[in-house]
């Protein structure tokens, strides 16, 4: 599992990610070309009965390119889900769907056509002939471990499909609740990167009505301030107004600055008390439990609790559930009071009105054994051995998604700038 990240501005995270994706879809445009040119030459061995030594060779080509990419479409899967708008116009590399058919035809006749060939001794010594010493090692490896090489080279060309179409799938079905979640915590995270740029921007304002209108003017030309004047109030809706005219994620900057500047510019208005009952929604809860401290900032518990809600509170059914954010939160070193007791107050404290209240008991029965340990070791084979009492199965993998998301909000630690506090 991957390692939890440092915190990074968001323009650099943005045009690092641009980058990133950029280069993967030209890249996979390469793979794609180097499978089709295996299609055609694999059809033509088969269909001209050639030699399976040279057969499989051109399979390791193939599969090499296939499984050279995997861990890069593996994490574009993974990143894609975390996006509220597509790093670039494309989702998928030139001639997917066209190479992809041409494979799948292909695959399901190679082990069939070296089993047929490798039956026949004799018809095997006669395409050998003439093979010199060096080419003959290769080839006795080849003919031997055949099975394994087509079955490698077929489940790499799955999985890098499956990352490829899934990631779309799973970017297109975002529900509103995370994306609500998300715009804010990219937002928040926005105004933490240019605290000292909104700080001068308020200072510089003496007219407010002036200030408006120049701020409308600098962004009425892109288009991009009537998809925030429409939508300024409902986040999902901007995303999704932005998502169907094709607009990327750089085009969220942009709306951020407006909307940064815009609040900067209702605070001069509403003045500093108006603003503190304005704020009183994003008062920070109480902490019982945790640090207060992360990387030398204070914790943003209002972003935690949040992510809490959203995450595991939401849909609760069972308190063995509540274990999942007592694990990721000790494992981040987050917590400075390790009693589960002391978590369930905290819970219950923070979601008084939850489906199924936090009960210690209930984090006792994960708390022991395997699910004890760091969620980035936990492994199902491993957990059944040493299952213990109220443990299941059933629980074990229920955990491991709730582990999963909240360690993914988490990705990047909520803290707090001088200013939020």
């Amino acid at each position: 599992m991957e390692e939890i990240a440092s915190q990074i501005d968001l323009e650099t995270l943005i045009s690092e990610r641009h980058y990133r994706h950029n280069r993967l879809m030209k890249d996979l445009d390469s793979v794609m070309e180097v499978l089709l040119s295996f299609c055609e030459q694999a059809e033509w061995m088969m269909e001209h009965d050639y030699r399976i030594g040279e057969l499989i060779g051109e399979v390791i080509v193939a599969s090499t390119e296939v499984e050279h990419i995997l861990p890069r479409t593996k994490d574009y899967f993974e990143e894609y889900q975390r996006m509220l708008l597509p790093a670039i116009d494309r989702s998928k590399p030139k001639n997917f769907d066209k190479t992809l058919g041409k494979i799948k035809g292909v695959l399901p006749r190679l082990k069939p056509y070296c089993d047929n060939i490798k039956e026949d001794e004799e018809a095997l010594k006669t395409f050998r002939n003439g093979e010199v010493d060096l080419t003959n090692k290769f080839n006795d490896k080849y003919i031997a471990n055949y099975e394994e090489v087509i079955e490698n080279f077929t489940a790499a060309v799955y999985t890098m499909e499956r990352h490829v179409v899934e990631s779309q799938k799973k970017h297109d079905a975002i529900s509103d609740d995370i994306i609500k979640l998300q715009f804010d915590t990219m937002f928040r995270q926005y105004c933490v990167d240019k605290n000292d740029e909104l700080a001068e921007y308020h200072e510089e304002i003496e007219d407010i009505a002036s200030a408006k209108s120049e701020l409308i003017a600098a962004y009425q030309s892109s288009g991009l301030y009537t998809y925030y004047h429409q939508h300024k109030n409902r986040p999902e809706m901007l995303v999704r107004a932005l998502k169907g005219d094709n607009k990327y994620e750089t085009s969220l900057l942009t709306i951020f600055d407006i909307k940064s500047r815009m609040d900067v510019i209702q605070k001069c208005k509403r003045g500093e008390k108006q603003r503190d009952e304005e704020q009183g929604d994003n008062v920070q809860p109480v902490n019982l439990v945790f640090k207060k401290n992360y990387n030398g900032k204070p914790l943003d518990f209002f972003t935690i609790r949040k992510y809490l809600e959203v995450k595991l509170v939401k849909d609760i059914k069972h308190k063995y559930e509540w274990y999942s954010g007592y694990r990721i939160f000790h494992d981040l070193k987050l917590l400075d009071d390790f009693a589960l007791t002391s978590y369930a107050e905290q819970m219950n404290t923070w979601f008084p009105d939850a489906k199924v209240p936090c009960d210690a008991d209930a984090l006792g029965d994960y708390f022991t054994g395997h699910t004890s340990k760091n969620y980035n070791i936990w492994d199902e084979a491993t957990f059944l051995k040493e299952i213990k009492n109220n443990q299941s199965k059933r629980g074990f993998r229920k955990l491991c998604d709730l582990c999963h998301d909240i360690k993914d909000a988490m990705k990047i630690v909520p803290t707090l700038n001088p200013r939020q506090q």
